[in-house]
């Protein structure tokens, strides 16, 4: 699965992995990417990973993915740095802030 993908590179790799898939006779793959979140004011642009942002940017990131084919999304609240690491309870939160941005897709 695709780690901090941004949009303009799914859409671009995307479609480079069914053509792949159907030159060696297989189907596609399922698209399960792995989005790393970080939830704050973060500009919307085309280099921005998906996950980061505002619940409602993530809220789109999460719609787009399903409309590009995901089957899955794993939510990652590692920050990348192990010193800037948080609780389990912070990661708890966030995951339930997003979750409660997403009950209805």
């Amino acid at each position: 699965h695709p780690f901090r993908p941004t949009l303009a590179a799914l859409r671009a790799r995307l479609p480079r992995l069914a053509e792949e898939a159907d030159r060696a006779g297989r189907p596609v793959p399922a698209f399960a990417p792995r989005i790393q979140v970080a939830v704050g004011s973060v500009p919307d642009t085309e280099d921005r990973p998906l996950g980061h942002g505002s619940i409602e940017q993530i809220r789109a990131d999460v719609e787009t993915l399903a409309e590009l084919g995901a089957t899955h999304i794993l939510f990652d609240t590692y920050p990348g740095d192990p010193a800037a690491r948080g609780s389990a309870e912070d990661d708890r939160r966030v995951l339930e802030l997003i979750a409660s941005g997403l009950q209805d897709i």
